[in-house]
C-alpha cells in the first residue's frame, strides 16, 4: 500500500525525508481518528444502542485503515467489543477477543 512505501522511503538508510514526514502525518491522522470513531463508538454504547455500536466496531475493524493503527487503537477496539459482548451475554466471542 502507499503508506508502506512511504515508510520504506522514509527508513531507507536511515535519513529521515519528506516522504517519511508525510507518512508519520498520514499515521498520526489515522491514529487520532481512530480514537474519534471508538469514542462515537463507545457514545452509542452509552446510549444503550449495543446494536449500533457492534455494527460501527465491525465497520472500524473491516475498514482499509484498520492494519495502520497501531496496537494501541486496535487493542482498544478489541476490549470495547469484549465489553459490549459480554453486555449482551456472547462471553464465548468476548472470551475469544482475548486470546
Amino acid at each position: 500500500m502507499w503508506c508502506e512505501t512511504f515508510q520504506r522511503l522514509h527508513e531507507r538508510d536511515g535519513k529521515r525525508n519528506d516522504a517519511g514526514l508525510v507518512a508519520n502525518g498520514h499515521r498520526r491522522s489515522v491514529f487520532s481518528s481512530g480514537n474519534e470513531q471508538l469514542d462515537q463508538i463507545r457514545d452509542l454504547w452509552g446510549e444503550r444502542r449495543e446494536d449500533d455500536a457492534l455494527t460501527e466496531l465491525e465497520k472500524f475493524k473491516t475498514a482499509q485503515t484498520w492494519p495502520f493503527l497501531n496496537a494501541e487503537v486496535r487493542a482498544k477496539a478489541l476490549r470495547i467489543e469484549a465489553g459490549l459482548r459480554l453486555q449482551k451475554g456472547d462471553a464465548a466471542i468476548a472470551r475469544k477477543l482475548f486470546r
